[in-house]
């Protein structure tokens, strides 16, 4: 989208057709009820940026997404695999948003840790308690 709003050789009756035709979901409910004017676009882009470039919004987004993953149950690779990505994924965002995830060892291995079989868990106790170190 920042593409076309920075191209200065489409008018803003193009840009805002653009918005109308390329939006789905919540981001066109946003602005369904502007209609295709050079004037709405300005509008449209305003209330695009409001809604969805907030840092403060997008931040809360992946912390919840790191701490409300389900616990794993079972024996599943799979699992365990989706739990590693889903933290690696939202991790990598918060950090390309400036947050200081490099120190956040100690309460990531909590928050992962904790979604753990209770067999795994007891493993990683066991093993965890031979050292006075914080895992990381």
């Amino acid at each position: 989208m920042s593409i076309v709003h920075n191209n200065k050789t489409i008018d803003d009756v193009h840009r805002m057709y653009y918005l109308k035709t390329r939006l789905q979901g919540q981001a066109a409910e946003v602005i369904s009820t502007l209609s295709l004017t050079a004037l709405n676009y300005k509008e449209a882009w305003s209330l695009l940026v409001n809604r969805y470039d907030n840092k403060r919004l997008i931040v809360q987004k992946h912390l919840h997404h790191l701490l409300s993953q389900p616990v794993i149950n079972g024996k599943s690779v799979n699992a365990l695999r989706s739990l590693l990505d889903i933290t690696s994924k939202h991790l990598s965002a918060l950090k390309v948003l400036e947050l200081p995830v490099k120190h956040w060892d100690a309460i990531l291995v909590y928050i992962v840790s904790n979604r753990l079989p209770s067999n795994i868990m007891q493993t990683w106790e066991i093993d965890s308690c031979r050292s006075t170190d914080l895992p990381s």
